[in-house]
């Protein structure tokens, strides 16, 4: 097991905020770039989950965040508003865009590369069971609508 990631021994709720508010889509200000960098990182996002398991992709994420470290800024909100708008708009050229694992993952590490970092939480609702994932930022939803995630309860957050 990697030091920078312990699986949970108890079976309580992540330490999270309650999702209060949702991300500001920006789209004017997206560049070319930066919509590439979304479907490139939607891409590899899909292809690391067909080839690795759960527990490598959250190691990878955890390594990728140590990687950065020096790099991600305590106040990294500012940047979420163009990266979700970049999302948005390239929504309809993405494979597996409506997979949330998928888009999640993509958008953290399009966030990391800008030095915004964010929880990738992972949710569960009970009967009928279903499971779902999105960004998180303090309680800011970054991917996702406060009306839906908080019909999930919390049981990871990396």
């Amino acid at each position: 097991m990697s030091q920078d990631f312990q699986p949970r021994r108890s079976h309580s709720a992540p330490n999270l905020p309650t999702p209060t508010r949702d991300i500001p889509c920006v789209t004017r200000s997206n560049t070319k770039r930066l919509l590439a960098h979304c479907i490139l990182a939607q891409l590899m996002a899909a292809r690391r989950l067909r080839r690795r398991t759960l527990i490598d992709t959250v190691r990878w994420i955890c390594q990728r965040r140590t990687l950065l470290s020096d790099r991600i800024s305590a106040n990294s909100e500012g940047q979420w508003p163009k990266i979700a708008g970049a999302f948005l708009a390239t929504h309809m050229l993405r494979i597996n865009s409506d997979h949330c694992l998928t888009s999640s993952l993509a958008a953290l590490d399009v966030g990391l590369s800008l030095s915004a970092d964010a929880q990738l939480v992972f949710g569960v609702y009970p009967s009928p069971f279903s499971a779902h994932s999105w960004l998180q930022a303090g309680d800011t939803v970054l991917n996702d609508r406060v009306e839906y995630v908080r019909t999930f309860t919390p049981i990871m957050a990396v």
